[in-house]
């Protein structure tokens, strides 16, 4: 039996969940970088047997990144790699990847077959988790039929997941986008917090900055974060660091996230902060724009 908690700075007693037993798990040998696998499209024959065989041989046992985190175990996509049904997302870091098992077809489809994985970060670096007993995914593209079927197919892939030299920080939340235009970009790669300085200035706003226990003391709201499941799951615990910029009216204007630590805990802590409320600050009797950080704790015990 262990006892999981979230503290937020400055609110007294933490929240305790209980969970009675632990789930195994199984980490992958290697840690990856913050570069996502990408995909190289083969463009090898097309009859539905060549188009498979030509997959099968590149994402076999691969780690591959969906465009569209869904939390269904079976999606369907149409051949130009639309999901045929309205997505219902979840945190990328639970739902975003899949590690490839089987590439079959029935000659009308292209089914890709494997297994959910879940992403935790230990400092700019991911490391994948394989959940133990395994959370089967099974993805279905129809594939066009004509001269043209291979390339076509490509395309759609394409869609489905992230290909080769494609950037995490096209396809995540706008709360993720400056910590991944961070660790993606140029040379030398610019900070989360200094993308959110740029895009501050683009939007000539320019607010004071406070420390994070000056502005504990003006918060007069909170909403305590929801602990996923999946990380009680693991035992896994860690603090998420948020930069916000709080408006003249005490809401959160802008929010991202500067310290990730993954299995959905960070998309949890943006959800619930985005909902708090602050007395205003005012800086010579005039209500000011503050930005500071904010930093959640999921702790557990064992």
């Amino acid at each position: 039996m262990w006892t999981g908690w979230i503290t937020l700075s400055g609110l007294g007693e933490p929240m305790t969940i209980s969970r009675a037993r632990v789930l195994a798990l199984i980490v992958c040998s290697c840690v990856l970088s913050i570069a996502s696998p990408g995909l190289t499209p083969p463009s090898d024959g097309n009859s539905a047997d060549q188009i498979a065989s030509a997959y099968k041989s590149r994402l076999n046992h691969e780690v591959v990144t969906l465009r569209i985190p869904c939390t269904s175990d079976v999606q369907h996509f149409d051949e130009d790699g639309n999901l045929r049904s309205k997505p219902h997302a979840g945190p990328w870091t639970l739902y975003g990847r899949l590690m490839v098992e089987s590439v079959k077809t029935n000659g009308r489809q292209l089914e890709l077959v494997g297994k959910r994985i879940w992403v935790r970060f230990i400092g700019d670096q991911m490391q994948n988790i394989v959940p133990n007993p395994a959370i089967p995914v099974e993805i279905d593209i129809d594939l066009p039929q004509g001269p043209n079927a291979a390339t076509k197919t490509d395309a759609a892939m394409l869609k489905v997941l992230l290909g080769t030299g494609g950037k995490m920080s096209d396809i995540v939340p706008d709360y993720w986008k400056p910590y991944f235009a961070g660790v993606e970009g140029g040379a030398p790669p610019l900070t989360a917090r200094e993308q959110f300085k740029a895009k501050l200035k683009a939007s000539k706003t320019d607010p004071s900055k406070i420390s994070e226990g000056v502005s504990q003391g003006k918060l007069i709201h909170a909403v305590r974060p929801a602990y996923p499941r999946q990380a009680q799951m693991i035992g896994m615990s860690g603090s998420v660091k948020l930069h916000a910029v709080i408006g003249k009216d005490g809401r959160i204007h802008s929010l991202y996230i500067e310290k990730p630590v993954g299995a959905g805990m960070d998309d949890e802590a943006v959800k619930a902060v985005q909902k708090w409320r602050y007395k205003p600050y005012y800086i010579k009797g005039i209500p000011r724009d503050v930005e500071t950080d904010i930093t959640i704790n999921f702790q557990n015990e064992r």
